[in-house]
């Protein structure tokens, strides 16, 4: 968790001004609408350990579950906005699928102690 914590604050601190190359020179988004995408990206990633570590703190399961499913899902886009298009990336992409399995190994076991 602290991986998407620290990127994602990286990405709210700068007000969205990192990783923004991808979505200008490649998908040929304005720089303004790229910026915002990326501090978007970092909101979605603090707030997704934000629900985790408050479900645990409070025996809530139902928000750790769905901040596992936020991250999920922002590991799936990020991977394929990243290491797949234009050019594939087969390491990174291991390297995010192994992130994705630990998660999804969390998620199973978040859900089988809220029983």
């Amino acid at each position: 968790m602290s991986m998407f914590a620290w990127s994602g604050g990286q990405k709210i601190r700068k007000l969205g001004n990192t990783q923004t190359k991808q979505f200008i020179e490649v998908f040929k988004f304005p720089e303004s609408l790229a910026i915002a995408l990326v501090f978007m990206a970092g909101i979605w990633e603090v707030g997704s350990v934000a629900a985790i570590a408050y479900g645990e703190y409070s025996s809530e399961k139902w928000f750790v579950l769905r901040g596992i499913e936020a991250l999920m899902v922002f590991t799936v886009l990020a991977t394929l906005i990243y290491k797949v298009y234009p050019k594939r990336k087969p390491i990174q992409i291991a390297a995010n699928a192994s992130v994705l399995g630990g998660l999804l190994l969390f998620h199973i076991c978040s859900r089988s102690d809220s029983s």
